[in-house]
């Protein structure tokens, strides 16, 4: 990438007029854009690629779950499972105790043959299947299980009663067969309560089968004999609805009928039409009555004339057609109107021809000749057609009439032909049964031994329960323990905070030290170097300074401490760099630095420009640019523009700058300058709940796309990121007058780094180290 190419600034990106009034900022600010965060931001159309498509998300893999949730967690789910295991196996052999099984057996014996109504097939053999089927079923029937449940043998047991007995008694008893055996087994925590399960439930079915033995075949015949009776009244009820329906005609008698009825009224049909073209033709002719003929030559010569003989036939029929059409079609349909127009040509044409004729006999040219007969009247034709009209109604309503009464009737035969042959199968069914009764059943029943007091239990799985109940219990340790990190989700190790949010790179790891000052522990300084250069290597330009924000999801992650250490390791690395403390709130690095109560960010931003915070000429060690003691610019008060204006200033001076903006959610500047910034740094604190991590990380996606980096803070010794550290190597050396700080942990040499104020920055400036720029 080239350097940034001069361009002319947008209204929002004009310097503001206080700062140019001091002079501070260059001309050439006004003449060149904003810095690069400026063009990668997304609502200034930067140069982002966007052919960047997210990679597709790996397959989740439930083993790789599972392992992830019990690391760090094993001792924890260790002593869990052991104690679960523990009290299930307990349970278990305490709760499964001996179980006893006692016994008896029933026999069913095929009857013989039938008297008279012999069978052809084989269906007695699966009759008689399917009895010992039904008495099974019905050993463990409601009326069995209540008879067995009330009886002596039970109550000593204290057994309960209604249906939780039934169905307790159900659940321990167990029915097979076995062609015509059927046994029958109870399980129970003793040898004589089982003995006492099974006695009862056979005493109750021997008691109830011989009951209902002798009610068996009384029923089936009282069953035949009212449905033989019923079948009988409904067939004479279907009988008198036919006589009702007929009347005087039967049933072939009332379709003749019928038949003729339709006949007569398509006769009368065809005369009411005739009438119709007579009347039409008639209204025709009484048109050309009122001719003038003026003697009766010219009547002679109209009547006899052929020609106006055709034309009034014609007349007529075009009459007889625009009525019909004018009784199916609107005034305005264009057949209507078709038709009335070639009525009208036929009627000028009937003009025409009268006048000639008239004017022929005025002349005396045709002879005379005699009228004729007067025909009947119109209004008579129409009175004869309103009484065709009324018998044909009449016609059509008695046809009507016959017709349903013909459907009814057939409907009627039909049901009754089905009513007579239930009547017939009923009938040889209720003989078979007369004939047949002392063999009605396929088989007899007979109890051949009863439940006898086991010696030695059945069962005794106490052992194995024990057993299933400590593997259930070691599992349940476990998966409580898994469950409980799949609900209670926080990132611990790296690899949770990569597969949880691939969208944002990881670039380091920073291993947890137990110090008072971290950024001086070889392990922790080794961590940050590499830090520093995965931060390096990720910039595409090598001119120009660079801007690093540093940020994290709450209070306490680490956010300061970090970037403190990134400032130091830049600085180590012959980078002129700049720390600047832009956390409004809780400002822990001017803090450290010694700096509470001198001017810093809260001053440039009131004025617009850096009035002498740091020295113009370059040094080769770190320097600061603390928060400021302008308490009344408060969190709140800042906005984006003269935040712009300080970063700008700031690249001119320094190679390097770190930004330390606090929480990203809670912290209304640190919105701004991460969109400012070349890149961004979240310091994600290993433990963190994922509630916090989350929507940090969501915001900051929406804030800074393609510029935001991640970052594990306090990092576990087994985290599979954590590559093998060598031993301390050397540091910068002490600035005099610095304290120096050991870590508490450490087993190498001391670590030892230097916190500078601007002060003891002119002084070390006077050493004569050079600024190199590195990436």
């Amino acid at each position: 990438m080239v350097d940034r190419v001069p361009e002319t600034l947008t209204p929002t990106q004009q310097p503001v007029p206080h700062a140019a009034a001091h002079g501070v900022i260059p001309d050439a600010l006004a003449r060149h854009a904003l810095p690069n965060a400026l063009h990668n931001h997304p609502s200034s159309g930067g140069n982002g690629s966007a052919d960047e498509d997210e990679a597709a998300g790996p397959a989740i893999n439930p083993l790789g779950i599972v392992s992830r949730n019990l690391r760090g967690r094993m001792k924890v789910a260790l002593a869990l499972s052991f104690a679960l295991a523990l009290v299930f196996a307990a349970a278990g052999y305490v709760v499964k105790g001996p179980v006893y099984v006692s016994g008896g057996i029933i026999q069913v014996f095929p009857n013989k043959k039938n008297i008279l109504y012999s069978e052809r097939d084989d269906s007695r053999l699966r009759l008689f299947d399917a009895f010992v089927a039904a008495e099974v079923s019905y050993l463990l029937s409601p009326p069995v299980l209540e008879r067995a449940v009330a009886s002596p043998a039970l109550e000593r047991l204290n057994w309960p009663l209604n249906i939780n007995g039934m169905n307790k008694l159900k659940k321990s008893l167990e029915v097979d067969k076995k062609g015509g055996l059927i046994t029958i087994t109870a399980a129970y925590k003793d040898p004589e309560g089982a003995a006492a399960l099974v006695n009862s439930v056979l005493t109750a079915y021997e008691s109830l089968y011989a009951e209902q033995a002798k009610m068996h075949d009384s029923v089936r015949e009282r069953e035949l004999s009212h449905r033989e009776q019923t079948l009988l009244g409904k067939i004479k009820d279907f009988d008198d609805e036919i006589l009702n329906t007929g009347k005087e005609y039967g049933t072939g008698s009332i379709a003749t009928a019928h038949i003729r009825k339709i006949a007569q009224a398509e006769d009368v049909d065809q005369r009411m039409s005739e009438l119709a073209m007579t009347i039409a033709a008639k209204e025709s002719a009484d048109l050309t009555a009122n001719v003038d003929v003026g003697d009766a030559e010219i009547k002679r010569l109209l009547v006899l004339d052929h020609a106006m003989a055709d034309m009034l036939l014609e007349r007529s029929k075009h009459a007889a057609e625009l009525a019909v059409l004018e009784s199916a079609h609107a005034e305005e349909h264009h057949t209507v109107v078709q038709a009335r127009a070639r009525l009208k040509v036929t009627d000028d044409a009937i003009e025409e021809r009268r006048a000639q004729l008239a004017t022929l006999g005025t002349a005396g040219t045709l002879t005379k000749t005699g009228s004729a007969a007067k025909p009947d009247s119109v209004e008579d034709l129409k009175a004869l057609h309103d009484r065709f009209s009324k018998r044909r109604g009449d016609l059509q309503k008695e046809a009507r009439e016959l017709n349903e009464r013909l459907i009814k009737l057939e409907t009627l035969r039909k049901e009754r032909e089905e009513m007579r042959e239930l009547l017939d199968e009923t009938r040889h069914a209720l003989e078979q049964v007369r004939v047949e009764s002392r063999h009605s059943l396929p088989g007899t029943v007979e109890i051949k031994s009863r439940g006898g007091v086991s010696t030695d239990p059945a069962t005794d799985k106490r052992v194995a329960f024990a057993a299933a109940g400590g593997v259930f219990g070691g599992i349940s340790g476990f998966a409580a323990t898994v469950l409980f990190g799949l609900v209670f989700r926080r990132y611990r190790y790296s690899d949770e905070l990569t597969a949880g949010h691939s969208e944002v790179k990881m670039i380091g790891i920073l291993p947890e030290v137990q110090a008072e000052f971290p950024e001086n522990e070889p392990l922790f300084e080794r961590a940050i170097q590499s830090l520093r250069i995965n931060l390096q290597l990720e910039v595409q330009s090598l001119h120009g300074s660079h801007v690093l924000a540093v940020t994290g999801p709450r209070r306490g992650s680490g956010s300061s401490t970090t970037a403190l250490a990134l400032a130091q390791a830049f600085a180590r690395a012959r980078l002129r760099t700049v720390l600047v403390d832009a956390d409004f709130t809780d400002a822990q690095l001017t803090a450290r630095l010694g700096l509470v109560g001198a001017d810093g960010v809260r001053e440039a931003l009131i004025d617009g420009y850096l009035n002498g915070q740091l020295p113009e000429q370059p040094v080769g060690t770190l320097r600061t640019l603390p928060l400021g003691k302008a308490a009344d610019l408060s969190d709140s008060h800042v906005s984006r523009r003269p935040l712009a204006h300080l970063i700008h200033e700031l690249r001119g001076r320094c190679d390097q700058v770190v930004i330390d903006f606090g929480p990203l959610t809670e912290r209304l500047v640190a919105r701004l300058g991460v969109t400012l910034a070349d890149q961004v740094l979240f310091v994600v604190p290993a433990g963190d709940d994922a509630k916090d991590v989350d929507p940090a990380l969501a915001e900051l996606l929406r804030l800074a796309p393609r510029r935001a980096y991640s970052l594990l803070n306090r990092a576990a010794n087994d985290d599979p990121g954590i590559a093998t550290v060598p031993p301390a190597y050397a540091s910068l050396p002490v600035a005099d007058g610095q304290p120096k700080h050991r870590g508490r942990n450490s087993s190498g040499p001391a670590s030892e780094t230097t916190i500078m104020n601007p002060e003891s920055l002119s002084e070390a400036s006077q050493t004569g180290r050079g600024s190199v720029v590195e990436n």
